[in-house]
């Protein structure tokens, strides 16, 4: 009895594409689990405006925006602490545009304020804050450069505590 070779395939197969490495979205998550909880307390303390701000012009606006603000940011948080970085990111852009959409009833009555901090504050909510979440939320939608939409979701946040610390700094140089 004799043998016959049988023909061995040599044709490769294509891989899939490469998954992103664990530790990058591990990394990711828990810097978006850091943002989320300080937006889910920054929501949390002025959920009083569901009453209404006084200060905003258009109560139901403001109302919605203090509603959602903190829900939108929970929901970030339980995307980050379940390493769903995309829908994180979605959701804190999101937060973002809420809190643009509270602003711009007052805006729109009253201009720009354009003394003291809110020279610098104001152009950054109003303008700067909104694309930088539009921008983030289409990086994450198209799972393009996480780590960019993840800096960029951060930086309102970022922004806004660095602005607190240069306030009370300012305060305790002046002793009030």
């Amino acid at each position: 009895m004799t043998t016959v070779p049988t023909a061995v395939s040599t044709e490769t197969v294509a891989a899939p594409p490469p998954v992103p490495p664990a530790a990058s979205l591990s990394g990711l998550s828990v810097a978006l689990i850091i943002i989320a909880v300080l937006e889910l307390l920054d929501g949390l303390s002025v959920a009083w405006g569901i009453f209404g701000d006084p200060e905003i012009v258009v109560p139901a606006i403001s109302g919605a925006a203090s509603v959602m603000h903190p829900l939108l940011a929970l929901a970030a948080l339980v995307f980050a602490a379940f390493g769903r970085v995309r829908p994180a990111i979605v959701m804190l852009g999101a937060v973002i545009i809420v809190t643009w959409l509270k602003y711009m009833p007052t805006v729109v009555s009253s201009g720009i304020d354009a003394v003291g901090l809110g020279a610098i504050w104001s152009p950054a909510q109003i303008i700067a804050f909104p694309l930088v979440a539009v921008c983030a939320i289409g990086l994450a939608a198209r799972n393009r450069r996480l780590l960019v939409a993840t800096a960029l979701v951060s930086l309102p946040t970022l922004f806004n505590i660095a602005a607190i610390i240069a306030i009370a700094i300012g305060l305790a140089m002046r002793g009030t």
